[in-house]
């Protein structure tokens, strides 16, 4: 059982490590002894090692009685502690906050944004974003803290882009990418504000096409298919100038989903995600009767 020693000071005792020293001096624990409320407490304070020593503790048990004797402060030192750290918290949370505050577009996008994998964006996406993200928009907001980003900055990014001949589908996409790295910044905590791209309006591009072609060229082509190239790809663009079939809709499409009593074809899965019918002229179902094999699971076009 160890032996405890009373200091020159009332209320501070301490007692020896049997073999560590402290300098000269057998290493030494301090405790405090005090009255709280009618209740006798004991505390401890640590090695002298550490730092403590008899003055010091005698210090510290005079502060906590001023505390009980004016009820300001902390009465015990477990409450001290926790007080302590509480600031050290407090304050480490000022200072991160801080340190997000001045975030600035770069430092976020090639440290937090790019090194996510978020859900549902593909391999593709990512290298596009970067992409975009390292000729343009790095140049322009890069330098800048998120807090500072506005709509005019957005707008020197456009222009810039204008200026270039960028597409306005590329312009889109570089602003869509800005407005997802402002929404993950808001989702980590890294920003708290509006998100700039909200003020922004998108102009869709017009990427339709006026040009057909006519009855005389259509067949002018088919038969040019027929003569200098395959059986096979006459027939599939036949099916897509007739019924209005995309390349994949046709590349996939079996015989279980040809009708030739209804003269209709069920496309599966298609490019809206949902299934719709196109329907056979008489010169499409007088193709598709010369092509069947027989079998409705096959393939109706089955050669690469």
């Amino acid at each position: 059982m160890a032996t405890w020693f009373s200091s020159k000071f009332p209320g501070v005792r301490y007692r020896e490590h049997p073999t560590r020293k402290n300098g000269v001096k057998k290493d030494r624990y301090f405790v405090i002894r005090y009255q709280l409320r009618g209740a006798r407490r004991e505390e401890a304070l640590g090695w002298s090692t550490e730092g403590w020593s008899e003055q010091r503790a005698a210090e510290e048990l005079a502060s906590l009685k001023r505390a009980a004797r004016t009820g300001e402060g902390e009465v015990r030192l477990s409450e001290k502690r926790e007080a302590q750290e509480e600031a050290k918290r407090t304050a480490l949370e000022k200072e991160e906050a801080e340190n997000r505050k001045g975030i600035t577009f770069s430092e976020f996008f090639e440290g937090l944004y790019s090194k996510n994998d978020l859900p549902g964006k593909s391999k593709k996406s990512q290298v596009a974003e970067n992409s975009l993200y390292t000729k343009w928009i790095k140049q322009v907001i890069g330098p800048l803290p998120l807090v500072k980003i506005g709509v005019l900055d957005i707008h020197r990014l456009k222009q810039k882009m204008k200026k270039k001949d960028k597409s306005l589908r590329t312009i889109n996409y570089a602003l869509a990418v800005i407005r997802q790295v402002f929404n993950y910044a808001q989702k980590t905590e890294h920003f708290s504000g509006k998100n700039p791209i909200q003020s922004i309006k998108l102009t869709t591009p017009n990427n339709g096409r006026h040009r057909f072609l006519t009855r005389e060229e259509a067949g002018q082509l088919l038969e040019v298919l027929k003569l200098k190239k395959t059986t096979q790809l006459h027939d599939m663009c036949l099916l897509s100038l007739h019924c209005g079939l995309r390349a994949g809709e046709i590349f996939k499409l079996t015989w279980d989903c040809v009708d030739m009593n209804r003269e209709t074809i069920l496309l599966k899965d298609t490019k809206s995600g949902k299934n719709r019918y196109a329907y056979m002229t008489p010169t499409v179902k007088a193709l598709l009767k010369a092509r069947y094999p027989g079998s409705t699971k096959a393939l109706v076009f089955t050669d690469k």
